[in-house]
């Protein structure tokens, strides 16, 4: 049976919710591969020294206003949410402080890559950062994809 265009948009918000994800946690695992290789001293393009610091900076910067962009994005579709899905409510409001903290952490990740380009430190600060920073957004990701698509993709 064809599903009504509400339903194809809602179905289509979930699914647009875990490619998201998976494009973000993808990122994310290329970002701390790099600044793993760098720790490791194994073979990088272009090789240790400025430009190196300049590449594994930009990438890993790139990444943060993607996940900020993201999570901007879905704070204004959380309203909504919350207004024809009550019952989403207090995982929204999880949500929302999650995001919060995300963005603290993104601010403290930003102030690294700064030290980081200045020669201040080395890679594996900035890597033991991406990881712990990783971590916290699997246990998000994880917690927003079992409280929100199950909704999304029912919804009428």
């Amino acid at each position: 049976m064809p599903q009504s265009p509400t339903e194809e948009r809602t179905q289509a918000a979930g699914d647009f919710l875990l490619r998201v994800h998976a494009d973000l946690r993808r990122e994310l695992a290329a970002v701390r591969k790099e600044f793993d290789d760098a720790v490791a001293g194994r073979p990088t393009s272009p090789p240790p020294g400025p430009g190196l610091r300049a590449q594994l900076s930009f990438h890993c910067l790139a990444v943060c206003d993607l996940l900020t962009g993201h999570h901007t994005h879905e704070d204004g579709a959380f309203a909504y949410f919350e207004q024809e899905m009550p019952q989403l409510a207090p995982a929204i409001a999880r949500l929302r402080e999650e995001h919060e903290v995300v963005a603290r952490s993104l601010t403290e990740l930003r102030e690294l890559l700064a030290r980081f380009d200045g020669g201040e430190i080395g890679p594996e600060e900035v890597r033991d950062e991406v990881v712990r920073l990783t971590a916290n957004l699997e246990e998000h990701f994880t917690y927003e994809e079992e409280q929100l698509i199950p909704v999304l993709n029912a919804a009428d």
